[in-house]
Formats: C-alpha cells, sequence, structure tokens
C-alpha cells in the first residue's frame, strides 16, 4: 500500500527489531514476565522511533497503560496485553488500523526451529485468544523468548493441539511490522484509537497497554 516510502518503514522497522531483540536477550536476566517486557519494549519504541526524520516520513509514537496492580480478578478483565495502532498520513490518505495481540514468555527457541510445544492445552494464552478474537480478527500471540518474537495468528491457536504449534506458520518480528505498514491488512475499527484518547479506548478494548505509531508524510505538514 505505501511501497513508496519503503525506505522509512523499513528503517523504522530495523530501529524496533534492534530495540527488542536486546531486549528479548535479558529476559530472565532484568526482564522476568510479559507484562515488564510489553511495557519496556513500548518505552524503547517511543524512545528510539518518536520524533524521527526519515526517508520523507516524520515518525510519532505514543505509549499508554492503565493502571494495574495485577490482582488476579482484574487481570482477568483484559483480553490483550497490547493493543498496536499503525496510522499513515500524507497528501490524500489518511489509515489507521490496529490490531490485539497477547504476549507469552516462553523457554528460547529458534524462530526458524522451533521443535516442541512452547505452551500446555492449559495454558490462559487460549482464554486470551477466543477474548481478542471477539473483538477483531486481528489478534496475534508473540512468544517471546531470549531469541526473539515469533507470532502466530490467535485466530490458528483456538482449536489447534499445543504438540502442533512448531508446524505452524509463524512470523518474526520483522516481517509481521512491515507488513502491517504495507499492506492493507488491519483491523479499521482501531482508527478510533489515533483520534480520541488511547486511555478510553483501551479501556473499551480491554487491553492493558496501547502504544501509537503514526508516520506522516513530511511535506504534508507543509
Amino acid at each position: 500500500m505505501f511501497h513508496r516510502f519503503d525506505e522509512a518503514i523499513q528503517a523504522v522497522v530495523g530501529q524496533i527489531v534492534s530495540q527488542t531483540d536486546d531486549l528479548c536477550r535479558r529476559i530472565d536476566h532484568t526482564v522476568h514476565d510479559e507484562d515488564d517486557f510489553t511495557s519496556r519494549m513500548a518505552d524503547r519504541i517511543e524512545r528510539s522511533v518518536d520524533g524521527v526524520l526519515v526517508g520523507g516520513i516524520r515518525w510519532k509514537v505514543i505509549t499508554r497503560k492503565l493502571p494495574w496492580r495485577g490482582a488476579k480478578s482484574e487481570e482477568s478483565r483484559f483480553g490483550a496485553d497490547l493493543g498496536l495502532v499503525l496510522r499513515m498520513s500524507g497528501r490524500g490518505f489518511d489509515v489507521s488500523k490496529g490490531y490485539l495481540i497477547q504476549a507469552k514468555m516462553v523457554p528460547a527457541f529458534s524462530l526458524d526451529m522451533m521443535n516442541s510445544a512452547p505452551i500446555t492445552k492449559n495454558d490462559r494464552v487460549f482464554d486470551q485468544c477466543r477474548k481478542m478474537l471477539g473483538v477483531t480478527q486481528e489478534s496475534y500471540v508473540w512468544f517471546y523468548s531470549q531469541t526473539g518474537i515469533s507470532i502466530l495468528r490467535a485466530g490458528s491457536m483456538v482449536e489447534i493441539d499445543p504438540s502442533r504449534i512448531p508446524e505452524m506458520r509463524r512470523q518474526s518480528l520483522h516481517g509481521f511490522m512491515a507488513r502491517a505498514f504495507m499492506s492493507w491488512n488491519g483491523d479499521y475499527k482501531f482508527g478510533d484509537l489515533s483520534k480520541d484518547s488511547l486511555e478510553s479506548v483501551i479501556e473499551e478494548r480491554l487491553v492493558k497497554q496501547a502504544i501509537l505509531i503514526h508516520a506522516t508524510e513530511a511535506r504534508a505538514e507543509e
């Protein structure tokens, strides 16, 4: 969809992946759970991408996190760990779309050679997938490990035996983010997230945290 901005998109996606890979290497050292990882990831993306001007695109990042103290009764409210919204604005276009993401930290495995099930059939991630799918089909599970992030569609996971997860088609974070920016996929109902307050929308979507990445064609600012 926005292939003429490929240079800018690839540069920013590369920065996001670099920051996230470094964070993954800290799992079991200074990063100990999904909430910690997701919060740190959003913060790193905001600090490294917000205000950047590259390839004719200016980037803005806004993050918001709902107050949450970890009580199990409160944790069960949430249908996703992260709401990701991407917005592209310029002369003649303004596209905003979103995705729901459930984080799952697992033992280290290769993105290309996952050979054993990273979770069991009783894992709560399956219930979280159903909750996300009740909101949008653009729902995903991000498996975090020391070797990186491997991404599966939530819709593919809800009915599958965990032993078959290694056989499923997975995406890398780079592939997911690049396609998200450059294709038509994504849920356009989440466009409201870029126009209203992030706090009110993530409360409605039952998302713990939200991140908006807004790319604006520099000449459109003139």
